[in-house]
């Protein structure tokens, strides 16, 4: 959306001699199931008539323009005031026009969060203007009578425009661009996320930019006004690069990232740490699911990261076609730092989800060779059992009976006529107490054998 808001010559703008009028132009962008509502209310609230395609007046007081050329998911708003009809005698007045006429056409409006009917306009579910707004930009430009220096006048008006968005009277210019028809400063960028939901005019991109009077309709056509051209052209490319700047340093979604690895790494190290312990089932559980969460984080900042690399490149194109000078420099160096930034929290991010994978892979090892043992182990058991059980029907009291008599002749005793059943049952309890451990020792024998050749075949 752009507002132009101007001074006349005979009211004091409030910047001290030389200057001669101001305007004020704000662009926002919105999605486009958005544009139309918003549109519609402001259209109302300020009573435009139809002047063109996609373009509304009302005199030579309001003017509003609609961009939407289909082919991205955002539209363009622009909306014109002239200081001369309405009165406006500062750049505070001029701003303060333009949050009001904003203010007053979305109030006009319903735009319900999901769920809501939309024809609850006054209704506490209605999205404010944050929420619509997915950049904004507001441009300051003076007239400057005589011959006084363009950067005089452009350190006159800092002090006063500084401190509408938030920045201290004393702040100095970002980046510069010089061209014929007049000197644009570079003064703020959008990159606090929470600040621009709350206040998107105040936290949006700003510039100033002066000229002469009689330059004052060129540099509005070449650099400031015409969506086609030079410095619509960079900004629009330059807001998609800080939308997505802002979805990556929103400090809500890098607290929850940050909180979610350290859950990772604690979980980690429980699986780690938990050797020789009952197999660790639930951390291992756990892990997955994180891994799987964190995949999801990393596909999201990946994606903003091919986002900021996108713009960059169509930053750097732009700039070579159209100029730009140094805001197209320094628009380029914020997004290569973030691009950078970014990078390496998805590196640290994929680091983190393949020590989780490793440390799943070991945690699932150790719960194997912990079946195993105990598969052994029960195999053991069931093998002694089945060898106790099994005794009294080999030894049965028959043999026990020939076992007692060969005994008792290897002793040179005499043997009764006949064994009774005492006898024939310890004859068999020897026997068992005999044959478990020697039992015992085969099996794991046997086990030992089995491991240590499975481990020579791998």
């Amino acid at each position: 959306m752009t507002v132009t808001v101007a001074t006349s010559p005979q009211e004091s703008t409030g910047f001290g001699p030389g200057i001669r009028d101001v305007t004020v132009i704000v662009t926002v962008f919105v999605r486009r199931e958005h544009l139309g509502p918003l549109r519609t209310g402001l259209i109302e609230t300020l009573s435009l008539q139809a002047s063109g395609e996609a373009y509304w007046r009302r005199a030579d007081a309001l003017m509003l323009f609609s961009l939407d050329d289909g082919r991205n998911d955002y539209a363009v708003l622009r909306l014109a005031l002239n200081g001369l009809a309405h009165r406006a005698t500062s750049i505070g007045a001029a701003y303060r026009e333009v949050r009001e006429a904003l203010d007053h056409g979305l109030m006009q409006i319903a735009v319900p969060t999901d769920g809501v009917d939309a024809g609850a306009a006054g209704s506490p579910e209605t999205r404010s203007l944050g929420d619509l707004l997915l950049g904004c930009t507001v441009t300051y430009q003076v007239e400057v009578q005589g011959i006084a220096p363009l950067r005089r006048a452009l350190r006159r008006v800092l002090p006063t425009v500084c401190p509408l968005h938030g920045l201290p009277p004393r702040s100095g210019p970002l980046a510069e661009w010089v061209l014929s028809e007049g000197t644009v400063w570079l003064v703020r960028v959008p990159l606090d996320a929470s600040a621009f939901r709350i206040d998107p005019l105040r936290e949006g991109t700003v510039y100033v930019a002066a000229t002469r009077p009689r330059r004052a309709d060129q540099l509005a056509a070449t650099t400031t006004l015409d969506p086609q051209t030079s410095l619509p052209m960079i900004d629009e490319v330059a807001f998609g690069g800080y939308y997505a700047v802002r979805e990556y340093l929103d400090e809500d979604k890098r607290d929850a990232y940050r909180k979610h690895t350290d859950a990772i790494g604690a979980n980690i190290r429980a699986i780690l740490t938990a050797q020789g312990r009952s197999g660790p089932i639930d951390q291992v559980e756990r892990a997955c699911d994180q891994h799987a969460k964190l995949t999801e984080h990393l596909a999201r900042l990946d994606q903003l990261r091919i986002d900021m690399a996108r713009h960059l490149i169509n930053l750097r194109l732009i700039g070579d076609r159209l100029g730009g000078g140094e805001i197209v420099a320094y628009h380029a160096q914020q997004l290569e730092t973030a691009e950078r930034e970014l990078l390496l929290l998805v590196e640290d991010g994929r680091d983190t989800a393949d020590l989780c994978d490793v440390a799943v892979q070991a945690a699932r090892a150790r719960i194997d060779r912990q079946a195993s043992e105990r598969q052994e182990w029960f195999g053991t058991m069931l093998a002694v059992l089945g060898a106790t059980l099994a005794i009294p029907e080999l030894v049965d009291s028959a043999l026990a009976d020939e076992c007692l008599t060969a005994i008792w002749r290897l002793l040179g005793r005499a043997t009764p006529d006949a064994w009774g059943r005492v006898d024939t049952f310890a004859v068999q309890v020897v026997c068992i107490v005999l044959a478990t451990p020697l039992v015992w020792l085969g099996m794991r024998l046997f086990w030992w054998v089995h491991r240590f050749g499975r481990g020579r075949r791998r």
